[in-house]
This record gives C-alpha cells, structure tokens and sequence, in this order.
C-alpha cells in the first residue's frame, strides 16, 4: 500500500511515487478540481472511479453513460471521478487532454489507464531476485508486432498453429512492460501463466500468475488504504472486478441489459453468454443496480432475491419546450439504425395514420446505422413521402422542440432515456410497452401513450388519436410529460446514487471469506417438484445467512438460482431446504445442468458442487420434465435431458 504523503501528492498533482526512494514521475493526467455549485449534497466521503475496459471508438453505448454519470457527480456533487481503464489501444492521457479541451470531459473527470501506469511504477528493480521465467522476446524470437497510439507496443511468439505462446508489452523504446508467457509447465508437468512486471529499465520486478492477479495489483495501487467507491458497468469488466475484495473499496456493478437472450418474454430463459460471468457472481458486489422495477422484478425471478439490489435509472440533461417553433404535424425517431428498433414499424404507421386523417402527419427520422438501407426501401415501398431520413445529429433531441411527438418501436430496451428527452421538450411520447423502462417513465393517457409491442394497428390508433384530440387535452399531456421527465434529471438521478451509497456503506461489512464444507443431500419428488434438504457446515460463523441452489448449463448460456430456506442453525451446522419446480429446467432443451450450494452473508459468499442423495449415487434415478435427475460418477447432484 502507499503511504499518506504519497497519496496525498498523487491526489493533488496526477502523479505518484512508488518502488524506490528516489520514485519515479508516472503518466497520470492531473485531477482538475470540478467547478460551481453543488446542488446534491450528502455524498459519502471518499474517492470515486468507474472502470471501463476501453473506450468505444464513438463514446456511445455503454460508453456514453459512463462518460455521462462520471461527469453528473463531478458537476452536481463535487466528486471528482477518475476512469479506470484497462485497454491499451488509447493514449488516455492525451485523450483527457484532448476530452476537457472540447468540453467532453468536464474538470474532475479523467481517464487513468492500467498498462500506462504499469509502465512507470518501478523505476529500479532489485536485480537480485531471479525470474526463472523471464524470457523478453528479442527480434529474432518474435513472430508479429503491433504498433499503435496507445500504450503499449505488442511483440507475439507463436505456435505453428497461430496461437499465442507470449505476448510482450513493451515501451515504445522496446523496454518491456509486462512479459505474458502461457507456455510454462509446473513440477507436475501443467501449463501456467508466468506474467512479468518490469521497472522503466525492463528489468523483472514481480511476477503474477494471471492476469487478474496483476490487474488487483495495479488497483490496490490506485485505491491504496482510501475508501473508494469503484463502479462498474460492463460485463468484461465485471467478469473480474467481482473478486476485487477490499474492505476499503465498495463495489458497484450496473446491469444495462435485458438478462434474457433476444429480450425474450419469459422470465426463465437463455441469457446472453457474455452475461454469465456477471449473473454467476451477481452478489459478490455490495451493490447491483438496475434501471428498472421490472428489470429487478425479472431479475429477482431468475436470480432469487438479494438485499443488495437497487433501482437507479439513467439520466439525462433536461431540456426545454420552445412553444413558437413547434410543428403539431410532425412526429420524431431517434435513436441507431438497427434491427431492434424496428423503425419501419414507425414507418408504415405514419403512413397507415395518413390513410384515416384529414391532415397529414409527417415523420422525421434522426439516426445512422445498419438497417438505413432496409429503412429506406420501406419508406419507398410505402410511398411515404412525408418521411424524412435525416441521419446522424449530435443535437438530434433538440429537435423534440420542434414536434408534437415522438415514437419509439424498439423490439427490447434497456431504460429508454430518449423518452424522457422526448417528454422534457414536451414531445409527447408514443411507445411500444416492452421490457424495459417505457411503462416506468410514461402513464398511458397522462404524458404520453403506450401500446402493445408489435400491435401496428394499436400504434396507428395513437397516433391517430393523438392528432383527433381537443388542444387543451393536448397542452395538458405536454405539460405532465414536462413535469415527469424531472424525475430523470442530473439532479434526481444523483440524488438517487446518493441515497444508494449512504445505505450501502452503511449496512456493509468488511469483506471475509466463507467456505462451505460437509455438505450432505436428500432428495424426493412431489407434486412435479424436487424436494431437496441439504446440511453443511461453514468455515466461520455466518451473520443473516440465506441460501440457494444454483442450476447451471454445461453447455448452454442457462443460469437460475432457486431461494432455499434456512430450516436449522446451530454453531457447527446449518440445514437448509429448497423446492425445485420442472418451470426452473424445462426451458432447457439439451444437455447437463449441474446443481450447486451457494451460501451467503453480510461478509462473502462460500459455494461448492451439490453432492447427490445416498439414494441417487446407489444408482436409482429420477425422473422431472424431461430430465433424468441423478449422481455424476464423483457424487454430485446433475439434471440430463434425455
């Protein structure tokens, strides 16, 4: 850990010292303090970062909110916020420069990146210790480089079949940074990972065995002894930053998206693969926030339900209705081009709408992307011609001034922030109920209308009715959707993430590891279920313990956890029963689920395989949906699809 004096001159200059006495000046933009009025007050004390693997070319996406929040707590309660990056395709620190010149970054946000700092922590190694490991790849030894903006230089040693055996991070001076061999055996004949940080020399200074093993390194020179609230809204990211444990740090992991493959509608289903990391780790953070009520509600079915779950939607800067310049014959699409938002739907809508009125609609469309040429023949088919492409506008929500409404025709969202664009313009919003956000941010009929999703003829009749109502019923349907999209706010939506944090570090307790042992299994059918009684023991006494079983896919991105209730404690063991209904397997079509004891508590969470009853590793099978239950050949508890 560093000291206090070096934390102190990192927090006031940008730079810091570590490694030897005489330190050495590491690439850190300087922390600007932020500017103004603060109108959120009751922040907790402590230092803040998000994390994001690298930036997107285009900051949008995940990107953009990031970018946006970092920016709303430096501006509305004075907490500066740095972004933890972990790419090497970027010069962040150029890019901060560049970022708070054109106004993308505001002062108190910057960017700090893992491999740039790496490059600088250690300007002297002690050359005494040996790395029998450290082999730096030299010209004739390198297969491929790569050169770039970012840090750092790459140099690739390959196999005859392409795939990495090392990867050498370099300076652009050919020092090495970080050394990654993947071909080292163990006494016992296993590969390992050997990953070797160098001092500013390139010479070895520690080795890591992988690269989480580094990464924790590189944050607990970041955090060292500060409480720090560190903020995560990616899955990559979250596929490592869930075992970062440290009683000084307070994690928190967003989920963006829907959890269900392809939006589906069932709340048990395949997820995407790239969500498991984040769903099998989901209460290793101290908080896991969403953006919806009905995000939580679908989540805590598939998942079970957890304490440290919380609602914070997005939010955006609130604009204003500008009454002399708007057209009550004009409707407006935003958004990307793409598949799922399904803007031929607004289309043929807008088309179908002029079929019924005396006075015709219009539709402009603002946006780019790869369904523009698919949107086009629509519009042509259509013979639309009062539909308007007009792509890409950074400014494209002012233009809600200029309209009577919006429409929205996505298949599945997140939290659909441009209604709340829409709504604070007074642009009255006309969308599809899906999962997820519109039902949280519009009341049918008051500040906006919401119909079935797919049901074209349902969004005809909106639109329809829209322009059929009297003006004062108009007004006032502006007026309430002016009013509500307040709750979306940079004020609010802080004021919210103050709240959060406030309760989580109140109610939090220093992390502490928890193994489960000695577990034992009965299990019957009944009534179409599993009945399952499982008792163990634990490495430690718990403290508000509660239990699942989690149902895991060999080979399909299937995940769900079933709530198990806690029977009997006493101080050497604990018993627990839980009742596995077919709903919880049957969607799965093929394959193997395996059953795993998950226990958790105010501190950490201890998991391990399920064995299987006596009875089923004597050989008797059962039989639920169309799954044989029954013992793996090392006693554990699987489900096969027969």
């Amino acid at each position: 850990m560093t000291s206090l004096t070096q934390r102190l001159f990192s927090r006031l200059t940008g730079f810091s010292t570590t490694g030897d006495p005489a330190g050495s000046e590491l690439r850190i933009p300087p922390q600007l303090c932020p500017q103004g009025h603060f109108p959120v007050a009751g922040f907790p004390e402590g230092r803040y970062f998000a994390t994001l693997g690298e930036l997107a070319e285009n900051y949008g996406g995940t990107s953009s909110v990031v970018l946006h929040r970092s920016k709303m707590f430096a501006e509305q309660s004075g907490n500066p916020v740095d972004i933890l990056t972990f790419g090497h395709l970027r010069d962040y620190f150029s890019l901060t420069e560049q970022m708070l010149d054109d106004g993308r970054l505001v002062p108190g946000v910057r960017f700090r990146n893992m491999w740039a700092e790496l490059a600088g922590m250690h300007s002297r190694a002690d050359s005494r210790q040996g790395f029998v490991n450290f082999s730096p790849l030299t010209d004739s030894t390198t297969d491929k480089v790569i050169r770039g903006p970012g840090v750092p230089v790459r140099r690739f040693r390959k196999n005859e079949s392409g795939a990495n055996l090392q990867i050498d991070l370099c300076r652009a001076d050919g020092t090495v940074i970080v050394s990654d061999r993947r071909d080292v055996t163990t006494g016992s004949g296993k590969l390992q990972n050997s990953l070797i940080l160098c001092d500013s020399s390139g010479r070895p200074v520690q080795e890591f065995t992988s690269v989480t093993e580094l990464r924790n390194y590189w944050l607990d020179f970041v955090f060292g002894d500060d409480l720090a609230f560190m903020f995560s809204d990616t899955f990559g990211v979250a596929g490592f930053t869930h075992q970062y444990k440290r009683g000084n740090v307070l994690l928190v992991q967003t989920f963006h998206n829907n959890h269900l493959r392809h939006g589906g509608e069932s709340l048990l289903g395949y997820t995407e693969k790239r969500y498991l990391p984040f769903l099998d780790n989901i209460d290793d953070f101290d908080a896991t926030v969403v953006l919806t009520e009905r995000q939580r509600h679908d989540l805590n079915e598939l998942m079970g339900q957890s304490p440290q779950r919380w609602v914070v939607p997005n939010s955006r800067p609130i604009g204003t209705a500008d009454r002399g310049r708007r057209n009550h014959d004009l409707g407006l699409c935003v958004g990307r081009l793409v598949a799922g938002k399904q803007i031929d739907h607004a289309v043929r809508a807008i088309v179908a709408a002029n079929e019924r009125l005396d006075d015709e609609v219009s539709l402009d469309i603002y946006g780019d992307g790869t369904a523009r040429d698919a949107i086009e023949q629509v519009i042509a088919e259509s013979k639309a011609s009062s539909v308007r492409m007009l792509g890409y506008d950074p400014a494209a929500a002012d233009h809600f001034s200029e309209a009577s409404f919006s429409l929205l025709t996505s298949r599945s969202e997140a939290m659909p922030l441009v209604l709340a664009e829409s709504m604070s313009r007074g642009c009255i919003p006309i969308a599809y109920d899906i999962a997820y956000g519109p039902d949280e941010i519009i009341t049918d009929g008051v500040d906006g209308f919401l119909v079935q999703p797919d049901d074209l003829e349902a969004l005809t009749r909106a639109i329809v009715k829209l322009q059929t109502m009297e003006s004062d019923e108009v007004e006032a349907i502006r007026e309430a959707a002016m009013v509500r999209a307040k709750d979306f706010s940079d004020f609010a939506i802080t004021e919210r993430w103050g709240k959060l944090l406030r309760d989580t570090l109140e109610n939090r307790r220093p992390p502490e590891e928890l193994a489960v042992f000695g577990c034992e299994t009965s299990t019957r059918l009944h009534d179409e279920s599993l009945k399952l009684k499982v008792s163990f023991s634990a490495s430690r006494p718990m403290l508000s313990p509660r239990a699942h079983i989690v149902l895991r896919s060999r080979t399909e991105p299937a995940l769900t956890r079933v709530e198990a209730s806690l029977d009997r404690t006493d101080s050497d063991r604990h018993e627990i029963a839980a009742d596995l209904p077919q709903s919880r397997i049957s969607w799965v079509k093929r394959g193997i689920i395996d059953a795993y004891l998950e226990v958790h508590d105010e501190s950490g969470r201890g998991a391990r395989r399920l064995p299987a009853s006596d009875r089923l590793k004597s050989g008797e099978k059962l039989k639920l949906a169309d799954f044989t239950v029954y013992a793996t050949k090392h006693g554990s508890l699987s489900f096969k699809h027969e």
